[in-house]
């Protein structure tokens, strides 16, 4: 069961390519961003639909696994009712000039109305860390 302490965390980097391991799309996959779930149950964990890793997964054992030495992920670490309040995508980072999908989009519905993915990954509605900033505050 959930906990009632929830945050919604969007990793990425300046450069718009983050690195993370352990990833069911190929291992190392190259992300524009990436969303997971940060929640507390006996210590902050990590819940990524998409890792290889125990999910939930300590944020310690998530922050070591998943991001090769090398990378500088920062993650902006909302309030789970903000996101839910305030997120909207209507998928159109996922199409190309000619309008067709990059890849195939997720079967469920689009979220909100309109498109603020950006703000969200950028920090307009949380707190932007970097990786020993993550691991400071919530191991």
């Amino acid at each position: 069961m959930l906990s009632q302490t929830r945050k919604v965390v969007f990793i990425s980097n300046k450069s718009r390519c983050v690195a993370i391991q352990h990833q069911r799309a190929g291992g190392l996959v190259h992300w524009d961003y990436h969303v997971v779930l940060l929640l507390e149950d006996s210590g902050w964990k990590i819940a990524d639909l998409d890792t290889l890793l125990p999910s939930p997964c300590p944020v310690e054992t998530y922050l070591a696994e998943s991001f090769p030495p090398t990378e500088e992920p920062v993650f902006c670490v909302v309030e789970a009712d903000q996101y839910v309040r305030h997120f909207a995508s209507d998928r159109r980072h996922m199409i190309d000039q000619g309008g067709l999908y990059l890849k195939p989009p997720p079967v469920w519905e689009t979220i909100g109305t309109g498109f603020n993915l950006w703000e969200f990954v950028d920090g307009k509605h949380g707190r932007v860390y970097a990786a020993s900033e993550m691991f400071s505050a919530f191991t």
